[in-house]
């Protein structure tokens, strides 16, 4: 029952980064690729029956021009620590054909929505001897997540990390910001869910190349498979969703146009309930101010 993060590039000549976590919330690989083969078979390697992989890309992407409303949304709630997402369009050559997640989810033979929940049985079933609990997802499910809304929210901070190539933006600058990224994930390990980055025979490796980056390609090197550790962070937390009915992320926007998964706290939620409902919302309710 692997989860897996896929930071993937929109384009086929830009580096992808990969990562994979146990059910109990190990990390027990990442890697940085280019190919759309060397993706497909490191997942095959390493998570050859993956129950969720979550992609930092566009997945769902059937709207002609301007943005999918999941954009809009998420914009809406994390527009304020600077998390907002960018537009995704058919008009756009990326995604004339559907886009490379959409690719690859089919590649991987990944559903790209919730299986829906089986209709009732006519008359209840006789009760067999077994062990009861809840049935797990079903085939594995591929989302679309956004590291910078999961970092905002999953660490309750006032502004996404500066850490990605901007015009302007000093080595030192996103060498902070990384460093940043590092720590947080690093402190998951002691909190509520578990998720150890530091299982990960790479993550020494990929936190000494951070320390150590003087050139801004040093840092290019190592950031999309850190973010791959978020992207598969919040696929772990929807897979766990799945399984106890918890609400650990939302979804924005509609599985058949376009959701993006992510964690929200109380701030995100207060502005989901004013753009969906209308009304107040706090973790602790059973409603859900977004449409699973």
């Amino acid at each position: 029952m692997t989860c897996v993060g896929v930071d993937l590039a929109w384009g086929r000549r830009a580096p992808t980064g990969l990562c994979a976590v146990d059910p109990d919330g190990r990390v027990t690989a990442s890697a940085t690729v280019l190919t759309d083969g060397e993706i497909l078979g490191w997942v095959a390697a390493r998570a050859p029956a993956p129950r969720v992989v979550g992609f930092d890309a566009p997945l769902i992407v059937d709207n002609p021009t301007g943005r999918r409303r999941c954009e809009t949304l998420l914009s809406q709630v994390f527009g304020a620590q600077k998390a907002g997402a960018h537009s995704s369009n058919r008009s756009m050559p990326t995604f004339a054909d559907g886009g490379r997640a959409l690719f690859m989810a089919r590649a991987l033979g990944l559903r790209t929505a919730p299986a829906p929940a089986p209709a009732p049985a006519p008359a209840p079933a006789p009760p067999r001897p077994g062990p009861a609990g809840r049935p797990g997802p079903g085939p594995g499910l591929a989302v679309e997540v956004y590291p910078h809304a999961a970092l905002v929210a999953t660490f309750g901070l006032s502004q996404r990390p500066v850490y990605k190539a901007g015009r302007g933006r000093s080595v030192e600058t996103r060498r902070a910001g990384l460093t940043q990224v590092i720590g947080l994930l690093e402190s998951l390990v002691d909190g509520p869910e578990l998720f150890d980055v530091s299982a990960n025979p790479r993550w020494s490796v990929l936190a000494d190349a951070v320390d150590r980056a003087v050139r801004h390609l040093h840092l290019e090197a190592v950031e999309d498979e850190i973010d791959a550790h978020v992207c598969a962070y919040v696929a772990r937390q929807f897979w766990r969703d799945q399984v106890d009915g918890g609400h650990r992320v939302r979804v924005l926007g509609e599985w058949s146009e376009g959701a993006v998964v992510t964690p929200v706290d109380e701030r995100h939620l207060a502005r989901l309930a004013v753009i969906e409902l209308g009304e107040p919302a706090s973790l602790s309710s059973d409603r859900r101010p977004v449409r699973p």
